[in-house]
């Protein structure tokens, strides 16, 4: 939190109700660093970070990455019932507070695509990315959701295809490609690389 910036925003104002706006600050709990039980985005940026790292030249360790994007999928498939928009209301059932829950394209781009960007010439790494597409899209709530994994999965595909050179790599991935478009609408088959 920068100081000056706004902590909250209501529909009323308030500077001449100082008691309530004690009341309504000291609701808010501020510390360094951050918990995961309490943010599960940092979770996922932590586990994300573990991924990179592991594939960092000077660590080369793929099976982590790999371990982190099973993990992701069990995950995301959760992730995919949280409403990006939750609405907490009063005895009266009026709204008080609107919490927004990060985007799954959002999600994708900040978590998983660092993954993808830093593991493009691994071909286990873009199989299990692959796989994450599928299982994705096999837990797909709306057709936004759909959409938004259909893209990503043509990310990791567009990847795939521009820093995989090895035959026997490609007829692998196209197998994994092949599984993942049992999950696409027909005008969303993804091509093969």
């Amino acid at each position: 939190m920068l100081a000056g910036m706004p902590l909250c925003m209501g529909n009323r104002d308030l500077s001449d109700q100082p008691e309530l706006v004690d009341q309504i600050q000291n609701h808010f709990v501020f510390f360094e660093g951050q918990l995961i039980k309490n943010n599960y985005i940092f979770g996922f940026r932590q586990l994300s970070e573990v991924a990179v790292k592991a594939l960092s030249p000077g660590i080369n360790d793929p099976a982590t990455a790999i371990s982190v994007l099973d993990h992701f999928g069990v995950l995301m498939r959760e992730y995919l019932n949280v409403p990006e928009y939750q609405s907490l209301l009063d005895q009266d059932q009026r709204i008080r507070l609107v919490i927004r829950h990060m985007a799954l394209n959002e999600m994708l781009h900040r978590i998983i695509q660092p993954i993808l960007f830093y593991g493009r010439q691994d071909v286990s790494v873009l199989e299990r990315l692959i796989w994450l597409s599928q299982t994705l899209l096999a837990a797909c709530q709306t057709e936004e959701q759909q959409i938004t994994v259909h893209e990503f999965g043509n990310i990791v595909v567009s990847y795939a295809r521009e820093s995989i050179t090895q035959s026997s790599d490609r007829i692998w991935l196209n197998h994994q490609i092949k599984l993942l478009n049992v999950y696409c609408n027909p005008d969303q088959v993804l091509e093969y690389i």
